[in-house]
């Protein structure tokens, strides 16, 4: 799970929740980062079991990210957006 903690695996991985993604709407999705670091990250995670790569014979030849998938589902799933921060609480109703 350290490779979750990496920085920008966290936004792949949330811009991949939906399901299947191609590498375009993933760098859409994440402002900032460079298509190297991108595909550095997806095999990262892929060699981990959290992304599964799928080729698709077209042409030109097609990379489509497959979101997560095995144990490690549950875990990933249940990361929540956080909550926007406020400076001053609310008074209580």
């Amino acid at each position: 799970m350290e490779l979750i903690g990496k920085r920008w695996s966290g936004a792949i991985i949330r811009a991949m929740r939906s399901g299947r993604v191609r590498f375009s709407d993933i760098s859409d999705a994440v402002p900032g980062l460079h298509d190297r670091l991108l595909s550095e990250r997806l095999k990262e995670l892929e060699h981990e079991c959290i992304v599964e790569r799928v080729v698709i014979p077209e042409t030109p030849v097609r990379i489509d990210a497959n979101s997560v998938r095995g144990e490690k589902v549950k875990v990933l799933r249940s990361f929540r957006p956080i909550p926007p921060f406020h400076p001053h609480p609310s008074p209580p109703h």
